[in-house]
């Protein structure tokens, strides 16, 4: 079983801008992600062709179970 962290950004032109972190620590909080969106705006390492993000739209752990058959 894998575990994703989605972190879904709006843009500068009004994009949405993906950012995705595989494991991510157990127990996370929302005060933490909150704070690591913040930095992560701040710095403006991240663009897209929408720009820069500008605002957390949303966060979300997704968890996949793959069963391989052949």
């Amino acid at each position: 079983m894998s575990k994703k962290l989605v972190l879904s950004f709006e843009t500068e032109r009004d994009g949405i801008l993906n950012f995705t972190i595989n494991d991510p620590k157990e127990g996370l909080t929302t005060d933490e992600v909150n704070q690591e969106a913040d930095a992560i705006i701040e710095s403006k390492a991240l663009i897209s062709k929408d720009g820069a993000p500008v605002r957390l739209k949303s966060a979300k752990i997704i968890t996949q179970d793959v069963e391989q058959l052949v």
